[in-house]
């Protein structure tokens, strides 16, 4: 099978920003519209459900530019750790 070279759009250095920032806002909207937090929420249930239960399990959204999160699966000790 020939491999395929695929790209991203807000990658290129040549996308004027208001394309960019577009994509970005519909992007955001439509994961507000379907409750895609809900359903990672779910999903982070299902995948950490035979896990170690010394941890909390989260989903956490870290801002890294404006307009844009990054969705982090965390996994929290449940007792505090003990500096060494």
């Amino acid at each position: 099978m020939q491999r395929l070279q695929l790209f991203e759009f807000n990658d290129q250095p040549w996308l004027p920003s208001v394309l960019r920032d577009a994509m970005t806002g519909y992007l955001e909207t439509i994961s507000r519209v379907f409750s895609m937090d809900q359903a990672m929420r779910s999903l982070v249930r299902a995948l950490t459900a035979g896990l170690d239960d010394g941890y909390r399990w989260e989903v956490r959204h870290v801002p890294v530019m404006p307009g844009a999160r990054l969705t982090v699966l965390m996994g929290l000790p449940l007792e505090p750790v003990a500096d060494r």
